[in-house]
């Protein structure tokens, strides 16, 4: 993103972008709400409403009269939202492009499957709290508009994989069995499996596990799972580094151990930055 001053006048009468249920002010609040957004943008877009609004509101007749003649053309909806950003100004290229592959890549969806590619963004994003409420809410209007159990399930997984990464093994548990409840798959009951084996201890599952008489396959094959990422992760850069770190702590080298620290915060809080910035979008 780079600095700029605002274009256009805000607006003394806020456009709401309906199927976002947003209210925006200025050119620059509709250019982030587009690009927060991108997989929800629908055609309703390209109404005049809009239009008249950029004009009027914003004050910016010169881009109302390139958009109206974008619609005359028959142009596509991410054509459309690309010319209002670049007129603009408010992202790079690099965020133009994200934002266009996504609106393509979302072309045809349907309006869930839309929003669960909204949602997946944020836990690409590492936002896990968010993504996981956002999985729940999304799951539950699955469930109301009675949508297909396979696409609820992956939903309902998605969101214990969040709470997975949050290290809030009940909830991921609870989650994976609604998705294990809803299709049957086995693949989710080794997920909840997998979250009883972190919440209890060893005594304790394998009494669980004794219950489980005709699934006992399902936690056999989640032993090997397990025993296979432990090889995997010992042999990995990151065992050598939590090795080189402990060594560092409990030696003579306190203050290399201190020092890295300093680096890991830092880079920790960049990421944050950047994915609450405009750059993460």
């Amino acid at each position: 993103m780079r600095t700029s001053l605002c274009v256009g006048r805000y607006a003394k009468r806020p456009y709401c972008i309906e199927n976002l249920g947003i209210n925006v002010h200025s050119a620059e609040e509709l250019c982030y709400a587009f690009a927060q957004n991108a997989y929800m943008l629908d055609a309703s877009l390209t109404r005049e409403e809009l239009i008249k609004w950029i004009e009027k509101e914003l004050g910016l007749s010169e881009l109302s009269t390139i958009l109206r003649k974008k619609v005359n053309g028959a142009c596509t909806l991410s054509d459309y939202v690309i010319t209002i950003l670049e007129y603009v100004g408010l992202f790079d290229r690099e965020i133009l492009n994200l934002v266009r592959d996504m609106m393509v890549n979302g072309a045809g969806l349907s309006f869930l499957a839309r929003k669960k590619k909204q949602i997946d963004r944020l836990f690409t994003k590492k936002r896990y709290m968010a993504a996981a409420k956002s999985y729940e809410l999304l799951g539950a209007e699955c469930v109301g508009k009675e949508a297909n159990r396979e696409f609820t399930a992956r939903i309902l997984c998605d969101a214990g994989c969040a709470y997975g990464r949050l290290f809030m093994y009940e909830k991921a548990a609870e989650k994976f069995e609604e998705a294990y409840k809803t299709v049957n798959d086995p693949v989710y009951l080794q997920k909840y499996l997998a979250c009883k084996r972190f919440l209890l201890d060893d005594r304790s599952y394998l009494d669980y596990v004794a219950t489980l008489t005709d699934r006992d396959h399902v936690a056999e094959g989640l032993e090997k799972v397990l025993f296979e990422l432990e090889n995997d992760f010992e042999r990995s850069p990151e065992a050598a580094i939590i090795k080189r770190r402990y060594d560092m702590r409990h030696g003579k080298n306190r203050g290399g151990y201190e020092e890295s620290n300093t680096v890991i915060t830092g880079e920790l809080k960049n990421d944050y930055r950047l994915g609450t910035s405009h750059k993460g979008v």
